[in-house]
């Protein structure tokens, strides 16, 4: 079969052109669903399609009814469609929607690259402009493209220093509050889902943490490192109470306690971090973190 990007079925133009109206329409019709749960070579599917062009809500829902199983269908890259959600930095109202959905398997889903989608989500709150960048370099719809294989840790490594030192400079890296707390509800929302992500280490070896502790390197300064910090913290919190979970499980086995994971760099001060272990904060942005990010403007 051919990718679906070559012969563009009408559901697939209408995603592309973000026609949501007529999608509706659409997929109303025969056609239209039998376009909503094919899939090509490439892996690609029209619910991906439609989740890289910030779709409505009711649209992702439609065609998940539809088909299911495409929250879950793997690209060319091994990428499912929550990792393209985290990586465009689409609403979280619709990433939320994929994890419930498939009760937070996408959450733990790696790509080719062994990324997790909270890899991807941090490139995008810290390097939102460098994510474009890699976008227009090999976009994630294209078949064609291998460059995704490539981030997490060093998307910067795709930038010249000259670039570095630009988008350092730029107020293009400021966030609004609104989007920023969006998407940190989206980093609350995977951490509650499947905690043990903070963890996971790419084919680079960098864990998310990582990814943050880099990229705080790099800019020591600006709304980058701010965003890095903040989200570094509600990380860290999570790889501590991880590590007092597993600790707690070990003594009541009566076995040695594991030693902490050394990516973390929790500080000796954790308990000023705690959390409950039933939960790593609220779905949506906590006050604190409002606060934390207030003065991030346009």
């Amino acid at each position: 079969m051919e990718s679906i990007f070559s012969k563009k079925p009408k559901l697939v133009r209408l995603c592309l052109q973000k026609k949501w109206n007529k999608v509706r329409q659409h997929l109303g019709t025969k056609n239209g669903q039998r376009e909503a749960r094919g899939s090509d070579t490439f892996g690609n599917t029209a619910l991906g399609v439609a989740l890289i062009n910030d779709p409505p809500p009711d649209i992702i829902a439609a065609l998940l009814d539809i088909e299911p199983t495409h929250s879950l269908q793997t690209d060319h890259c091994g990428m499912v469609p929550m990792h393209y959600a985290c990586f465009k930095g689409i609403n979280s109202d619709v990433s939320l929607m994929i994890l419930q959905h498939d009760n937070g398997a996408a959450a733990r889903a790696l790509d080719r690259g062994g990324n997790c989608p909270l890899h991807l989500l941090i490139e995008n709150i810290c390097d939102p402009k460098a994510c474009r960048k890699i976008g227009e370099a090999g976009d994630a719809s294209n078949p064609d493209s291998n460059n995704h294989n490539s981030i997490s840790r060093p998307t910067s490594s795709l930038l010249s220093r000259s670039e570095k030192t630009t988008l350092s400079n730029s107020t293009n890296m400021s966030m609004n509050p609104t989007t920023f707390n969006d998407r940190l509800r989206l980093v609350h929302g995977l951490c509650n889902t499947a905690p043990e992500m903070v963890q996971f280490t790419n084919r680079h070896g960098w864990t998310p943490i990582d990814v943050l502790q880099e990229i705080k390197a790099e800019y020591s300064t600006g709304p980058r490192w701010e965003r890095a910090d903040i989200v570094y913290q509600i990380l860290r919190t999570v790889n501590i109470q991880l590590y007092r979970d597993h600790k707690l499980l070990s003594e009541m086995k009566g076995f040695q306690s594991p030693m902490i994971n050394t990516n973390s760099s929790v500080p000796s001060n954790v308990s000023s971090y705690g959390s409950s272990v039933s939960s790593f904060g609220p779905t949506a942005a906590s006050q604190d973190d409002r606060m934390a990010c207030s003065h991030f403007g346009e």
